[in-house]
């Protein structure tokens, strides 16, 4: 699936799940980095709601 959706020249930022498996063999770069609260909303961009 991400051979066929993705632009080779694609960089994908994500966070370190054991899940994404490979991405870099089909896209220019994969950058991970640990979802945590410090780095989820500055470098992930993901919403945590503080509830």
């Amino acid at each position: 699936m991400i051979k066929d959706s993705l632009d080779p020249k694609t960089i994908v930022l994500s966070d370190k799940s054991s899940s994404y498996f490979n991405f870099e063999e089909y896209v220019e770069a994969h950058i991970t980095a640990k979802s945590k609260k410090e780095t989820t909303p500055e470098i992930l961009k993901w919403y945590i709601s503080d509830q």
